[in-house]
């Protein structure tokens, strides 16, 4: 399907993280169940919320296998119908579907920052028990259905834009565009005697999806300098040593929690949606979002491993376990033997 040396190693690096992001997260619900200390209270429910959103997401990520392809003004998620075990109509949902948990990823990192401010905040706690923890962890839901629904009946193929993307799709997958489906904005479509205007359906339904994006932004920025601020006062209050290295590691968390989404999510998705309206030509470099996509559920888990010192501890003690196990194995196959 894939020709560029670039797409393929793409290709390769979704399946592997496909893989890492089902253990990761698998093994992260575990830990946080069995392991987490007594103080950790509703957050304990959020990071389980997070992980099992995940794992769905990399679930319908490898019946889909979408691919993003951008080239001049148009951008467009592709989902392969020739290889899949589903119809040409229940893929179409299911492209939407995962363009809506895309949608949701962005906005539940949001909600995952409102979170930690209000753990540092004692009058700001009250909104995350009972039914508003509840209502809360709704809102990542309704931005995913806004965000499919748009993909869907905005974003939907069209006979003319379909013909226009014939000869690429063959170039770049060798298929058939009757063997795909695909969800994309065209921005500037060209009427019959090749004049440019803007496409403002597309240009709308981006707005919406701008809208989403622009509002998960704000809210990470605003709550995450509100913990960053909320950390330093705290740490001015205690002093003493041990109020200098729980700011640098309550900071460290926010840092690593901050920059794998900025970097996976934000940032590409960004370009992807800018370009094509200023007319700047991607090609196969449009697949990094297909990547950065799969790889961020997969990496995602890593910062609550590292900096949660129960769950560090647990999982340092596993390794040792399975190194002593796998150092006394091969005595006792041989001890056997001799037997």
């Amino acid at each position: 399907m894939l020709k560029s040396p670039f797409s393929i190693f793409c290709k390769n690096l979704q399946e592997t993280s496909t893989f890492i992001s089902l253990v990761l997260n698998v093994y992260l619900i575990i830990l946080i169940v069995y392991k987490s200390p007594k103080k950790i209270g509703n957050y304990k429910y959020l990071m389980i919320y997070i992980c099992v959103f995940e794992i769905l997401y990399t679930i319908l990520g490898v019946i889909t296998k979408p691919f993003v392809h951008s080239y001049t003004s148009r951008v467009i998620v592709i989902v392969d119908v020739k290889n899949s075990m589903f119809s040409r109509s229940v893929n179409k949902i299911l492209n939407s579907l995962i363009c809506g948990f895309y949608g949701c990823s962005v906005s539940i990192f949001a909600i995952h920052f409102m979170y930690r401010y209000g753990a540092l905040d004692k009058s700001y706690q009250k909104h995350f028990k009972g039914w508003k923890m509840f209502v809360l962890c709704c809102i990542p839901i309704f931005y995913g259905i806004i965000w499919g629904l748009t993909m869907h009946f905005i974003f939907e193929e069209d006979k003319e834009f379909t013909e226009f993307i014939r000869k690429d799709i063959w170039d770049l997958f060798e298929l058939p565009v009757e063997d795909i489906v695909y969800t994309g904005s065209y921005y500037y479509p060209e009427d019959k005697n090749g004049i440019q205007a803007m496409n403002w359906r597309a240009a709308g339904g981006m707005a919406v999806l701008w809208f989403v994006i622009g509002s998960s932004t704000i809210t990470v920025i605003y709550f995450g300098l509100s913990c960053y601020f909320k950390i330093k006062n705290v740490s001015k209050v205690s002093g003493g040593g041990f109020s200098k290295s729980l700011q640098r590691q309550l900071f460290r968390a926010l840092v690593m929690q901050a920059a794998i989404p900025l970097l996976l999510l934000y940032i590409p998705c960004s370009i992807v949606f800018v370009c094509p309206l200023i007319q700047i030509d991607l090609g196969n470099m449009s697949a990094f979002i297909s990547v950065s996509v799969a790889i961020y559920p997969a990496i995602d888990p890593l910062p609550t491993l590292i900096v949660i010192k129960n769950y560090r501890k647990a999982t340092i003690d596993l390794f040792k376990k399975t190194a002593k196990l796998l150092r006394e194995s091969p005595e006792s196959t041989s001890s056997l033997i001799r037997t």
